[in-house]
């Protein structure tokens, strides 16, 4: 399995093989939404296979910041869905009070919150 970042410092003679190559791809809502969505064409691939999205530190993702990231991932379930693909929503956060309540908000989605630790 390989996994690379796509980010604004991700050389440009390296997007191409990360478009093709890349099982894992690591962004950002910012690079998602400038880099990755307006070019679904050339993302295909990715976009035919998406199995998984995983937002971390959802908590950040409040007020009008969170309604932008709302709307990327809004732009995003529309391409995969043209593509065939519904991949699963996994979002994460430990430090915010009511997380199904947000979730449910960015992905416009019902939830289901998982709070018990499975750590050893």
């Amino acid at each position: 399995i390989k996994t690379y970042p796509y980010d604004g410092d991700t050389p440009a003679a390296e997007r191409k093989l990360i478009r093709q190559a890349g099982h894992i791809i690591i962004t950002n809502p910012d690079m998602l939404h400038s880099g990755i969505l307006p070019h679904h064409t050339r993302w295909h691939q990715l976009f035919e296979n998406l199995r998984y999205v995983v937002i971390d530190e959802m908590h950040g993702y409040r007020g009008v910041f969170g309604s932008h990231v709302a709307n990327v991932i809004r732009r995003l379930k529309r391409i995969c869905r043209h593509y065939g693909s519904n991949p699963q929503f996994i979002l994460a956060s430990a430090t915010i009070a009511n997380p199904g309540e947000l979730a449910g908000k960015l992905i416009e989605f019902d939830v289901e919150v998982i709070t018990r630790n499975g750590a050893p």
